[in-house]
C-alpha cells in the first residue's frame, strides 16, 4: 500500500539505512568522543553546532545556531541565510530553555532540525530563493512518506539519539531491549523509543552495515 503524506516538502526518497548513515556522520563530527550508549546533552550539542560544516554541491556551508521567539507552534526551524552563506538552526526560546531541564521533546526537536541541516541542506538553499507563497503550495503537494522532509528528519533524530550501533552494544550487555530502557538511557519519549526499537528490530542487518 502506498502511504501519502502532506506533512512536509517532497524530496528525494531516502531509506532508513541511508538516513542512519547521515546520523552516524553527524555524530562523528559533533560528538566524536561521546559513547553511543549514552544520552546526548542538548545544550552542548546546540552550542557546538558552529563546529559543523555541510557540503552542498561544490560549496561548503557553515552551520550556526540562534535562539529567538518563533511563531506559535514552531519549536525550531532551519533556514539558509544567503547573505552570510550559512545554514542557521533556530530554536524557540522555550525550547532552548527546556534543553537545560533535559526535556525529551526539546532534545528531539533539536535533533529533528539537525536532520534538516544534514539531510536537506540543498533543499534549504533552494527554498531560500522561492517566494513564501510558492513554497507553501509545494509543501501541500501529496507524496509518499519516505519522500517527506519531516518524516526523514524524524528518522534522523531517532538514529542520532539512539544509534543502531549503540543499541546493538546495549543488547550484547543486557539482552532484550525495551522502550522503557531506551527512555531511561537516551532521554527520549516512550513513543520515540518504541518506534525506533521496532525499526531497529526489523532492519537490524541493514542499519548495522
Amino acid at each position: 500500500m502506498k502511504v501519502n503524506r502532506q506533512h512536509g516538502f517532497r524530496t528525494e526518497p531516502l531509506s532508513y539505512t541511508v538516513i542512519e548513515r547521515f546520523a552516524v556522520r553527524a555524530r562523528s563530527a559533533l560528538l566524536p568522543t561521546e559513547p553511543l550508549t549514552r544520552a546526548v546533552s542538548g545544550v552542548d550539542l546546540f552550542e557546538d553546532l558552529d563546529q559543523l560544516e555541510i557540503c552542498v554541491g561544490d560549496r561548503t556551508l557553515r552551520v550556526n545556531y540562534a535562539v529567538n521567539h518563533l511563531p506559535t507552534g514552531i519549536e525550531g526551524m532551519s533556514t539558509y541565510d544567503q547573505d552570510r552563506e550559512e545554514i542557521l538552526l533556530t530554536l524557540d526560546l522555550a525550547t532552548y530553555l527546556s534543553l537545560f531541564d533535559d526535556v525529551p521533546r526539546a532534545l528531539f526537536c533539536l535533533c529533528h532540525e539537525l536532520g534538516h541541516v544534514c539531510v536537506h541542506a540543498l533543499k534549504l538553499v533552494e527554498l531560500s530563493s522561492i517566494p513564501h507563497e510558492v513554497a507553501a503550495l509545494n509543501r501541500g503537494e501529496a507524496h509518499r512518506v519516505y519522500e517527506d522532509t519531516e518524516w526523514q528528519a524524524n528518522a534522523f533524530a531517532a538514529a542520532f539519539l539512539m544509534p543502531a550501533l549503540g543499541l546493538a552494544e546495549l543488547e550484547k550487555k543486557g539482552g532484550l531491549l525495551t522502550p522503557q530502557e531506551l527512555v531511561r538511557r537516551f532521554n527520549v519519549s516512550f513513543d520515540a523509543a518504541r518506534i525506533r526499537l521496532d525499526s531497529f528490530r526489523v532492519r537490524r542487518r541493514e542499519l548495522l552495515k
